[in-house]
């Protein structure tokens, strides 16, 4: 399935990582005053179909939803419910669902994987292998294990890091214009014993 992607939806996501998003007080737009930094990183995942094509059999027929799952993702959740209700990418309805483990997980188009155990991320991409699942994280160095798309914040700002080598196994394609924001890291060899 191909997503299209529209000039206004480019546009948003990048205006929405425009200089790769800066974590800094935003008064105008917000009345409490500051963007968190969750806020921030659950922005960018609703964007993310815009930017992805999955093959034939993971597309499911285009009257069904886009399903984002959230795996150990407390702390994103709630912004990442507010930004997928009631709301539409590429004439697809978005959908949010909680996922318990990784074969909930499996059901998804995109999943968030939750930054707190590393042990735990490493075991639900294992488990997620082969599964044309856009993994998406927080986590220190989740690229570089094995994860798809790493959102990183560094001086401030939350830059993506994209493992192509972990997309492209699972069959999935990138767009070029996502590529232009991201870093592309590789998996990290296993050390040696």
């Amino acid at each position: 399935m191909r997503v299209a992607a529209t000039l206004p939806g480019i546009a948003i996501f990048l205006l929405v990582g425009a200089a790769v998003c800066p974590v800094l007080p935003l008064h105008a737009a917000e009345p409490r005053g500051v963007v968190s930094e969750a806020e921030l990183k659950a922005a960018f995942v609703p964007k993310f179909p815009l930017f992805v094509q999955w093959p034939a059999a993971a597309a499911k027929p285009a009257s069904l939803p886009l399903v984002i799952g959230v795996l150990d993702g407390a702390e994103i959740m709630p912004h990442l419910e507010a930004l997928v209700t009631g709301r539409s990418v590429g004439g697809r309805p978005l959908s949010l669902k909680v996922c318990r483990d990784a074969r909930e997980a499996r059901q998804c188009h995109i999943v968030f994987l939750g930054s707190g155990d590393a042990g735990r991320i490493q075991e639900v991409l294992r488990q997620l292998e082969g599964a044309s699942v856009l993994t998406v994280s927080d986590a220190p160095d989740f690229a570089s294990q094995g994860g798809m798309v790493n959102l990183v914040t560094t001086s401030r700002r939350v830059r993506l890091e994209v493992n192509l080598d972990a997309i492209q196994r699972v069959a999935l394609r990138i767009d070029p214009q996502l590529l232009q924001m991201a870093r592309v890291v590789k998996t990290a060899a296993p050390p040696s014993p």
